[in-house]
């Protein structure tokens, strides 16, 4: 019997790549950004049933904004969003790391920045088609 990885990256990001390059860009200050959303290229928005437990890894020069990470869940392909749960990172906390257990077509991880410039921008989003126990 095998026993398949069923663990996939989904997103990463790292000080100073750009999207040209496969990661995620960090963003300016103040700004929010999608790290990752199951419906990007995918036009039914029915991928993310897939996934049971996203784990996201992070590290920043500075906090991230009040509830600054966002994993969010959509029913009807992206047309409305709910927050499924949130979490403010610290760059004291640093590495940051949330086990999400998620159910839904649709999901979406975003980071909303504080005002400061990020020097460093670095982490990684793994998606767990897994049931476990999680939060």
């Amino acid at each position: 019997m095998s026993l398949d990885n069923r663990a996939e990256t989904l997103a990463r990001w790292k000080t100073g790549a750009t999207s040209s390059t496969g990661y995620v860009t960090a963003p300016g200050s103040g700004a929010t950004i999608t790290i990752w959303d199951s419906g990007a290229n995918d036009p039914s928005g029915t991928k993310g049933h897939r996934w049971k437990r996203l784990v996201m890894s992070s590290t920043a020069s500075a906090d991230s904004g009040a509830n600054g990470v966002s994993f969010e869940i959509s029913s009807d392909n992206g047309t409305n969003w709910d927050v499924l749960i949130q979490y403010t990172d610290t760059a004291a906390g640093a590495p940051n790391i949330h086990y999400v257990s998620v159910s839904a077509p649709r999901i979406r991880v975003r980071y909303t920045n504080s005002a400061a410039v990020l020097t460093t921008w670095r982490g990684s989003l793994i998606g767990d088609e897994y049931e476990r126990a999680s939060q």
